[in-house]
């Protein structure tokens, strides 16, 4: 979706308001599909913070590019969707301290400031 890795998913994870359980997996038509719930209520306002957040959370799993070409991507994901720091600032604290890092160390807090 972002471009950041040539892999294909071997499952697929929705994060819903409506889900009642904090993770269920579930097979449909031979695909996995991961349900879970957020770390927070989403709402339109806080949709873009929260994906950015998720996304920051399993960087260094998935994404095959590094340097300047990530924060590149990185960049250019921030400026189309029109993240802010009080935005993800307000957030930052309900995920893993290696978000914050990877914000920190890919030069992205300057990004969103």
């Amino acid at each position: 979706m972002y471009g950041l890795t040539t892999q294909n998913a071997s499952c697929y994870e929705v994060c819903s308001n409506e889900a009642t359980t904090k993770q269920r997996k579930q097979v449909i038509d031979g695909y996995t599909i991961i349900v879970y719930q957020p770390v927070t209520t989403v709402t339109e306002e806080n949709k873009s913070a929260l994906q950015f957040l998720d996304l920051m959370s399993v960087l260094d799993k998935y994404v095959e590019l590094s340097g300047t070409a990530l924060t590149s991507k990185l960049k250019k994901y921030i400026d189309s969707v029109g993240l802010n720091y009080e935005l993800v600032k307000k957030y930052l604290p309900l995920y893993p301290d290696r978000v914050y890092r990877n914000l920190y160390e890919g030069g992205l807090m300057r990004e969103l400031v």
